[in-house]
């Protein structure tokens, strides 16, 4: 129970090994998030303009 705790607590080995896959794989998810709320945001604008 406990080996297997500490197994899934350890990040993977690919990680660890490279912390810049880590950093680059964050701003990668940053960024699709950004365009994501970019759209969302004109979505509703959008929406807000065909009611009034």
């Amino acid at each position: 129970m406990i080996q297997f705790k500490s197994n899934g607590a350890t990040p993977p080995i690919d990680m660890v090994a490279n912390p810049s896959i880590e950093k680059g794989f964050t701003i990668w998810v940053i960024v699709v998030f950004l365009v994501f709320l970019d759209f969302a945001v004109n979505y509703f604008i959008n929406i807000l303009k065909l009611r009034i």
